[in-house]
């Protein structure tokens, strides 16, 4: 019959490998290495948010400067109490509640108006181009946003998307080779710059 005691040593003694184990082979799978792979695709994306210049029919308590006024009505806002007689002997005074109201005025005014949906323009040829927005006096551009990406593929077939600056994807080039400093599975970096 085997003792508790000795059972449980020998319990702890194999957990103990086991995490230790487990510990290198963790510290192994985990730890940076450099592979080679090569530039495949180049994508961009650009959008630009318009602002047009727009009539608006708009309603408030103010009418403000360049309005154009189509309707003036007034708004109950509240009441107030007021003096309405005198009753009774010693003239004791009688208050009633009286409507309070305040003008609104409805009117037509220009204004910028952002459009629903911002212009958008994708590819993968060069150089990168912005949407045609067709500005002027009527119509600006509020706010430019740009993403910049490339592919780089490994010689086992591994594929990894790395979002660049404008500067950095004019100087990669479809097919130029790379080297990428990999954790686990997971990209950490691009090392060296490409060529100018």
């Amino acid at each position: 019959m085997t003792r508790p005691r000795a059972v449980f040593a020998r319990s702890l003694a194999a957990t103990v490998v086991l995490c230790l184990a487990a510990s290198v082979v963790g510290r192994t799978l985990n730890r940076p290495r450099v592979v080679a792979a090569r530039v495949t695709e180049k994508r961009w994306e650009r959008e630009i948010s318009v602002l047009e210049r727009r009539t608006v029919v708009e309603d408030s308590s103010e009418l403000p400067e360049g309005a154009r006024l189509l309707e003036v009505r007034a708004v109950p806002t509240g009441s107030e109490r007021v003096l309405d007689s005198y009753a009774g002997p010693g003239s004791v005074a009688v208050e009633r509640s009286e409507p309070v109201y305040q003008p609104r005025y409805r009117y037509q005014l220009e204004r910028w108006v952002q459009l629903d949906t911002p212009l958008r323009r994708a590819g993968t040829v060069e150089p990168p181009a912005w949407p045609d927005a067709k500005l002027g006096p009527t119509r600006r551009a509020y706010r430019r946003d740009e993403d910049y990406w490339i592919t780089l593929t490994t010689a086992r077939g591994r594929t990894y998307y790395e979002r660049v600056s404008l500067a950095e994807f004019v100087r990669w080039r479809v097919g130029q080779a790379a080297r990428l400093r990999l954790r686990g599975d997971n990209l950490a970096a691009i090392l060296g710059n490409p060529e100018p």
